[in-house]
């Protein structure tokens, strides 16, 4: 699948991203970084995660669906710390190794998360 068809923020692609995220500069122009909030990293959390879990919420039977709404925030919590820290996920097949910035161990991201964001880190030490 071409990232075309790889949509990642509604109606926003994979391709659109990579263009995009070229004009996002460290500590320079805050134009496209607020757009990069707007049109990207919001709605990414929105319909990916928040919205999932209003659904769940609204329309559940109380038969379960408050493990499904867990492991979505556990997810959200993952993109969170691995987008703080600037990583990707990739899965590891036998010998191969991680480049920079990625990681294989969502424990750790999530530990870490735990660990160092408030109001979480007063609460979870090593």
């Amino acid at each position: 699948m071409s990232d075309d068809h790889v949509y990642i923020a509604g109606s926003k692609t994979a391709a659109h991203w990579a263009t995009f995220r070229e004009t996002l500069v460290v500590l320079g122009d805050r134009e496209p970084w607020h757009t990069a909030v707007v049109e990207y990293f919001r709605p990414r959390l929105e319909l990916r995660y928040f919205s999932a879990i209003k659904l769940l919420q609204e329309h559940g039977t109380s038969q379960g669906e408050g493990f499904s709404i867990l492991a979505i925030q556990c997810t959200l919590i993952e993109f969170l710390e691995a987008t703080i820290q600037g990583i990707s996920y990739r899965f590891l097949r036998r010998g191969e190794t991680l480049g920079p910035n990625e990681y294989a161990s969502s424990s750790d991201v999530f530990v870490s998360f735990l660990r160092n964001r408030r109001p979480f880190s007063t609460h979870f030490q090593e």
